[in-house]
């Protein structure tokens, strides 16, 4: 700690903390704006009281201002500083040192793969778009919004499929393998939340690839082949028009995402959907990859929005009325020709890293003791719930169990 200017009566001092540095007025820790206001109050102080006379010589008014200039030029270094260590907080950096990463990180790759990347900026890729109105060129909500009618209106299909019983078809659609069908039939019966969780993780990922296509930097690190790129330029031709289309924005958005689920594994470009499964295994709160037990279900969502992706496909719901007027083969074997291709182990395409990664993970879950989400601050007056703070006062006053 090193006394550094005196001003308004008061020593600053300057204290280093790592690579931040903290500005300190006697024993108060003060931010940027507590600085500032605690030195014009001390103006304000003297001049109002002026019967009292200052001992010693006395800074002149231009001093003074030199001293704010000083004062500015601090505390933007430390904020300059601290906005610095906050970008590092993020960037992944992988020693390779294999006594460092548990078994868990050592199977999903991650150090590797975001070596040098920041999560931060990748997360941001991933945030639901809003409605500007100042910017009403910014339509990436639409996409959004179009993500969800279409896997509803898939649901919807699978459900379709249980109505008509064709339930040998559900029983296909929940197994992993080409050989043999699944013994339990894929469910139908699903609360409502459960499935906007998992529409959202499709959420996600098509403004993550429509956001990313904006790189000139190269600094997100995702990869697209040549009919992925044209299919998203597709989609953002239709965002330009003056009215858009629903069902229109809804057969591009369908279109994309169907050739990010048949990405190959021998293609030059990698999956970007398996990308993306790694930047959402990423906490930002609690700046760390998230743990099997936690990763897992997120996963298991992403397979299912896979697999209701694959049926509607491969067997539309609006033919299915005049089904053999329009197709030779029945609708099993029409349907197993995609799935035996798409959504199975041992081919190489994203469900089955993707299936394999979640089986794993399930297994390796088994007896181990998951990381608390519950957590204090020092001054014991904000709780923690998976990083996000909740004020003890505030719940109090809401909560219904402290109201007389």
């Amino acid at each position: 700690m090193v006394p550094l200017i005196r001003a308004c009566g008061c020593i600053i001092t300057f204290i280093k903390n790592r690579s931040l540095r903290i500005l300190k007025i006697g024993n108060r820790r003060l931010s940027r704006h507590s600085l500032m206001v605690h030195i014009k109050s001390k103006r304000r102080y003297y001049k109002a009281n002026e019967r009292y006379f200052a001992i010693g010589s006395q800074s002149s008014e231009d001093d003074q201002t030199g001293l704010d200039v000083l004062v500015q030029q601090l505390l933007d270094d430390a904020e300059a500083r601290e906005a610095e260590a906050e970008r590092r907080m993020y960037e992944i950096h992988d020693r390779n040192i294999l006594q460092e990463l548990s078994p868990w990180l050592r199977r999903t790759n991650w150090m590797t793969r975001f070596d040098g990347k920041n999560m931060k900026v990748l997360h941001d890729l991933v945030t639901e778009p809003k409605r500007n109105p100042e910017n009403p060129d910014d339509r990436l909500c639409l996409v959004w919004e179009s993500v969800a009618r279409i896997i509803e209106g898939c649901w919807e299909s699978a459900r379709d499929c249980s109505s008509r019983d064709w339930k040998l078809i559900l029983h296909w659609l929940a197994s992993a393998s080409k050989t043999e069908h699944n013994q339990t039939p894929f469910s139908i019966h699903m609360e409502r939340s459960t499935r906007k969780v998992y529409i959202g993780y499709w959420q996600q990922f098509m403004v993550f690839v429509l956001r990313g296509m904006n790189d000139p930097n190269h600094q997100y690190g995702i990869e697209y082949t040549d009919g992925q790129l044209a299919a998203l330029e597709e989609i953002k031709k239709e965002l330009e028009e003056e009215n858009v289309s629903n069902d229109e924005l809804d057969r591009k958005v369908s279109a994309a995402s169907l050739l990010f689920i048949k990405h190959s594994n021998f293609v030059n470009q990698r999956s970007a959907l398996l990308y993306f499964t790694g930047v959402i295994g990423y906490h930002l709160g609690w700046k760390r990859w998230r743990s099997q037990d936690s990763y897992t279900p997120i996963l298991a969502g992403i397979q299912w929005v896979m697999r209701v992706l694959v049926l509607e496909s491969a067997i539309p719901k609006d033919e299915r009325d005049n089904w053999f007027e329009l197709h030779e083969d029945d609708p099993l074997q029409c349907f197993n020709t995609s799935h035996h291709k798409y959504l199975v182990e041992g081919e190489a395409y994203p469900y089955d890293q993707i299936h394999t990664l979640l089986n794993y993970g399930m297994k390796a879950s088994i007896n181990v003791t998951s990381r608390s989400r519950i957590d204090w601050s020092p001054d014991r007056k904000t709780l923690y719930l998976d990083g996000k703070p909740l004020k003890m006062k505030a719940w109090k006053r809401s909560s219904p169990l402290f109201k007389c």
